[in-house]
């Protein structure tokens, strides 16, 4: 399995943020499930929050945040 880098990161949380700011349909189920199962989580809020959330992953904040931490060149294998 290859090691992730920096550039392959900050495209999956690049991407990650691109899917919360524009839900699937079954993702869009699951937020109104949650709503469905916790009365504190409503629709409305839970988007409000992934929208929030997405904002903040895209590529200049995440080549700031990344230019200021290193990765580990040879990360750790642990199970679970």
């Amino acid at each position: 399995m290859s090691s992730l880098n920096k550039g392959s990161l900050i495209n999956a949380l690049e991407k990650f943020g691109k899917f919360m700011a524009n839900p699937s349909s079954e993702f869009e189920a699951t937020i109104y499930s949650a709503s469905h199962n916790n009365a504190w989580f409503t629709a409305e809020e839970v988007k409000k929050a992934l929208l929030s959330l997405s904002k903040m992953l895209n590529i200049n904040d995440l080549n700031t945040w990344f230019d200021t931490i290193s990765l580990n060149p040879t990360p750790k294998r642990v199970g679970l």
